[in-house]
């Protein structure tokens, strides 16, 4: 079984609607970029 969603992206959200800026994700997700978009937009 191959999720459809990964727990970065899931994460990624979850910090922006923090407060995290752009700068420390890359920092704190690395597999990020292997991602189309890392906002999964369901806290917005």
């Amino acid at each position: 079984m191959i999720p459809a969603t990964s727990c970065d992206r899931y994460s990624v959200t979850l910090a922006r609607w923090l407060g995290l800026n752009d700068c420390g994700l890359a920092t704190i997700f690395p597999y990020l970029a292997n991602f189309p978009t890392g906002d999964l937009g369901f806290m917005g």
